[in-house]
């Protein structure tokens, strides 16, 4: 007979390394055994199993419940400080205001092609944007704002090699090069200020408007001489940690792995 070691180290490297083709997938959702109500104690989590479980089980959906409690209707736009004010008017002047209060804090200019990158954004990307959102670069263990109205970087503050390694540690299981001499562009989202005019709908808006950006920032890179991928999924704690941001009301939304062309022509 084999020990309880023996007999459960097979398994556990199976739920641990498993590898599914789109078939296997495709199969777990659609034939998923229900488990008993009151009579199943799972062990693991599984984000399959969880949305095929979720009607025998006291599970809440949160993406089902925020889209429920942020549905708009004509009933509810009078609670809306959007109803009432020209948001374009709003979204510029506050962006023109935070120009204006960091037009006199010591500024950064990188010799690196990073800077020609935020050059564009500068120029390219409609101002509007800015207003729920902010760019965060991380060069050489410096993070970074860039200002787009001034085309200035601010110092937020210097990483230590611990949080330079945390950083990279927080992005690399998810896909991110993990290289230390490339920069890091990091879109980071102020979700009060959308709320403020839109209330709980607010959230979807900066998320879409984060998606704008994020496909502004691609189209971008190859005219500076760059590389980049588009990272969704990171350790949140760790990035959000790093480059300041509270992790509740402002967080990070999307990550911008850039490289440098070389070898061309």
């Amino acid at each position: 007979m084999s020990s309880p070691a023996t007999h459960q180290s097979g398994p556990l490297r199976w739920r641990i390394n498993r590898s599914l083709d789109a078939q296997s997938f495709f199969e777990a959702a659609l034939y998923a055994r229900l488990p008993w109500p009151g009579k199943t104690t799972r062990l693991e989590r599984d984000s399959v199993r969880d949305l095929t479980g979720r009607a025998a089980s006291a599970q809440t959906a949160v993406a089902e419940l925020y889209h429920e409690n942020s549905k708009l209707f004509r009933a509810r736009l009078p609670e809306l400080a959007a109803t009432e004010l020209d948001v374009s008017v709003v979204r510029r002047e506050f962006v023109r205001r935070r120009a204006t209060t960091l037009a006199s804090v010591p500024s950064h200019r990188p010799e690196h092609p990073v800077s020609e990158l935020l050059a564009s954004v500068a120029h390219d990307v409609e101002p509007e944007l800015f207003y729920a959102l902010d760019l965060r670069l991380v060069l050489d263990g410096i993070v970074m704002l860039h200002e787009p109205v001034g085309d200035v970087l601010v110092e937020y503050k210097r990483l230590s090699a611990d949080d330079r390694e945390d950083l990279r540690a927080a992005l690399e299981p998810f896909g991110g090069t993990g290289r230390a001499d490339e920069p890091l562009l990091f879109i980071v989202a102020s979700f009060a200020r959308n709320e403020l005019l839109f209330g709980a709908r607010g959230y979807r808006h900066t998320l879409l408007e984060a998606g704008q950006l994020a496909n502004e920032l691609l189209m971008l890179t190859e005219r500076a001489g760059m590389t980049a991928g588009l990272l969704f999924d990171f350790d949140d704690w760790k990035v959000d940690a790093a480059l300041e941001a509270d992790g509740v009301e402002e967080g990070t939304v999307a990550v911008v792995d850039l490289g440098v062309v070389t070898g061309v022509g």
